[in-house]
């Protein structure tokens, strides 16, 4: 229905992806986990494992598939947790949807050992996270303004110098994102059946069209991470958009003029569990 954060872990795993309200972890090498809840996102856990924001807390999956609590977060009813990605030091950054899409009272957030953080308020739906291959600069999307900002990221404290890095002025809007080895930012877009390429100065340098209206994130792996993996969803598409695009829903497989990065694993998490208080500034 809404497939969401392709990671690829390496040539071992292979790739796994959600599809996000129906509550599973699918993997490409074979079978699914039903978490009975939806997801945000996933990533992989560096001891082995994984991390899941689901809707309004995060967990960790154990090797044998046991559910441990991480931190929950007290989110307004019409909101939970969405896209995530790994920093590079280790944490988990993720953000949160109002999935009314009424106002900006959604946030970036991150764990670590410290417990959870707001990195970023004023968001309404918080999407596509990932860092420069120099690890200087953090690219995170807010899908319902159709834009893609850019901050300085130091390995301690919050964002500094944040700027928008990118105004999605076509259809649809920019959803899920990859920054490739070159340094460029890749994103999909929602309702725009593309991926569009940006330069590391925000100009957009290339687009690869696809074969379903509504991308939502992409992961380079395979050999050499020169093979993009693109998933897409089927939620909210007419019956007759569905007959004009029979692969909406599918995990997508294809090669692109670029290279990935490595995946990062989770290495922060805190002691014991915790409750955060998610309330942001409702004005933004």
């Amino acid at each position: 229905m809404l497939g969401e954060s392709p990671v690829w872990l390496g040539d071992r795993d292979g790739l796994i992806w959600v599809d996000s309200l129906r509550g599973r972890i699918r993997y490409l090498a074979g079978g699914e986990l039903d978490l009975g809840e939806k997801i945000g996102s996933v990533a992989p856990l560096a001891g082995g494992g994984l991390i899941a924001a689901l809707e309004h807390r995060v967990v960790a999956l154990q090797s044998d598939r046991a559910v441990r609590e991480i931190c929950r977060l007290r989110l307004p009813t019409t909101h939970r947790l969405n896209d995530g990605a790994v920093d590079p030091y280790g944490r988990f950054v993720f953000g949160s949807m109002n999935e009314e899409r009424d106002a900006p009272s959604a946030a970036l957030y991150r764990l670590g050992f410290g417990g959870v953080e707001v990195l970023r308020d004023g968001l309404t739906l918080s999407n596509g996270i990932d860092w420069s291959p120099d690890a200087t600069t953090i690219y995170f999307t807010d899908s319902t303004a159709k834009r893609i900002f850019a901050a300085e990221y130091p390995a301690d404290g919050g964002l500094r110098n944040e700027r928008v890095f990118a105004d999605w002025s076509g259809p649809g809007m920019p959803d899920g994102l990859a920054v490739d080895a070159a340094g460029h930012v890749w994103s999909a877009i929602w309702d725009g059946s593309c991926l569009v390429r940006f330069a590391p100065d925000g100009d957009l340098v290339g687009q690869v069209d696809l074969p379903v209206p509504r991308p939502t994130s992409l992961a380079f792996g395979g050999a050499g991470l020169r093979t993009a993996y693109v998933t897409s969803a089927r939620v909210g598409l007419s019956r007759p958009a569905l007959d004009r695009w029979p692969y909406s829903g599918a995990l997508l497989v294809g090669t692109l003029d670029a290279g990935g990065l490595s995946s990062r694993r989770v290495r922060e998490l805190p002691e014991k569990p915790s409750t955060f208080d998610g309330a942001v500034n409702q004005d933004g």
